[in-house]
């Protein structure tokens, strides 16, 4: 006896094989920093996330993985639009489509983009609620990913500073609050 939805709002939780999970779509640009989110329900299909975020897309190329290979809703709009997809074909294509494997290798870009987002905890393990809240965690992550990373590339460019360039780094994750791993000697 589940209750009803308050005011009729979907807070983008769903089940899946792990339990109850959200999916987090991103739109990035060419060097892997997002555009946009969009969440879903754990259970729902990629495309979902697709419907939502490409219309707006204002690249000329789309990266994505196998599970956006679908021609009404994907290819076929975006390439109407004078846009190329990089996609390749399902293993059940009946004729599978030709994809440029260099330019697939770019994709790679998004999965970090994932990998270090999953390092904060509250977002991994979605401590919100809400979608909402969930969804202003993950910007807020990303904000800080996009700050973390501009700050490592401004203390690294700094010429002659040597070992006190490294000691500025340090400072500079130690405010931001960046954890890595123990390294194990």
């Amino acid at each position: 006896c589940r209750s009803q939805k308050k005011d009729g709002e979907d807070q983008a939780i769903g089940r899946s094989r792990g339990g109850l999970s959200t999916k987090i779509h991103t739109l990035v640009d060419a060097l892997g920093n997002p555009l946009r989110f969009f969440l879903t329900p754990g259970q729902a299909h990629d495309l979902q996330g697709a419907d939502a975020l490409l219309p707006d897309m204002k690249a000329d190329t789309l990266l994505a993985d196998k599970a956006f290979d679908a021609d009404q809703r994907v290819i076929e709009p975006l390439e109407a639009a004078g846009k190329t997809c990089v996609i390749p074909s399902k293993s059940n294509r009946k004729k599978p489509r030709p994809y440029d494997k260099q330019i697939y290798k770019a994709r790679h870009l998004i999965e970090n983009f994932y990998c270090s987002l999953k390092r904060f905890r509250a977002i991994a393990t979605r401590y919100d609620k809400t979608a909402t809240n969930f969804l202003a965690a993950i910007h807020l992550a990303a904000v800080g990913l996009q700050l973390l990373d501009d700050l490592h590339r401004a203390a690294l460019r700094r010429p002659g500073d040597g070992a006190a360039g490294k000691t500025r780094l340090q400072r500079v994750e130690r405010v931001v609050g960046r954890r890595e791993a123990p390294r194990h000697r």
